[in-house]
């Protein structure tokens, strides 16, 4: 699969839809990138409220926390690209991580080229 393209300077939208496999009271956002071997969070958004990005399947209704186990979620995130960025493409990880048990409660990975 080709990696996402990401302009600098310029703001992304990232969705994914999940169907809850447990209950979480509280998530925050995991976002980072992987570079060397390393995980680098997002600044600013790693470890960000994950409830304010939540909508209710089908739909789209806006909701929050808690996620109940066995209902359909969109997770919805803006991500500001930098222009300070350097030009790179890096494997990123998008979740929400439990506050409590440090679980996640749903991610994906993608590849991404920042240009």
């Amino acid at each position: 699969m080709p990696p996402c393209i990401m302009k600098r300077g310029e703001n992304v939208s990232v969705s994914m839809i999940f169907t809850a496999v447990d209950n979480f009271n509280q998530v925050t956002n995991n976002l980072y990138g992987i570079m060397m071997g390393i995980k680098h969070g997002y600044p600013g958004l790693n470890g960000s409220d994950g409830c304010k990005t939540l909508y209710l399947m089908p739909g789209e209704t806006e909701t929050n926390c808690p996620i109940e186990k066995g209902k359909t979620y969109m997770y919805i995130f803006q991500i500001p690209v930098k222009s300070s960025f350097p030009k790179i493409t890096v494997p990123v990880h998008f979740g929400l991580k439990d506050k409590t048990s440090k679980h996640e409660a749903a991610c994906f990975e993608v590849t991404i080229r920042i240009t």
